[in-house]
């Protein structure tokens, strides 16, 4: 086999793909100048390296859902001001979908999804109400 190009990790000195911007092991961002030149590949490394890749996307769609579950919360409790809650429950929704894209099996997400739209009708009503008090007042 011929030398294959690998970026070098400057934090846990793991050798990647130079296609890579991120380390699979540790998911330093690492610029795409750092090569080193490495002997052979096995096919052991690869695999390892593949399990990496997949745990970050794990990672990265258990902090959607997470984001997604507190921005749902929030849109509850944003009702008191019916804009809070309006935007919190459309990003709720964005990011639990954003999740469920990228392969989210999560039940977090599905609640996620569902305090986002029950906060976007309790801001809506919520907001009519303020408005319609307003009205009656003036």
């Amino acid at each position: 086999m011929s030398d294959l190009m690998k970026n070098k990790c400057p934090n846990c000195g793991n050798e990647f793909d130079v296609n890579l911007s991120m380390c699979p092991n540790c998911g330093h961002m690492v610029s795409s100048n750092i090569n080193v030149p490495s002997g052979n590949q096995n096919k052991t490394e690869g695999t390892e390296n593949i399990k990496n890749i997949s745990t970050t996307n794990k990672n990265d769609n258990s902090n959607l859902v997470n984001i997604s579950f507190v921005l749902g919360i929030v849109a509850l409790i944003g009702l008191c001001i019916p804009i809070v809650g309006i935007v919190c429950g459309i990003l709720t929704i964005v990011f639990s979908n954003m999740a469920k894209k990228n392969g989210s099996t999560d039940s977090r997400c599905k609640t996620a999804s569902i305090l986002g739209v029950v906060g976007i009708g309790l801001s809506i009503i919520m907001l009519i109400i303020i408005t319609v008090t307003t009205i009656s007042f003036l």
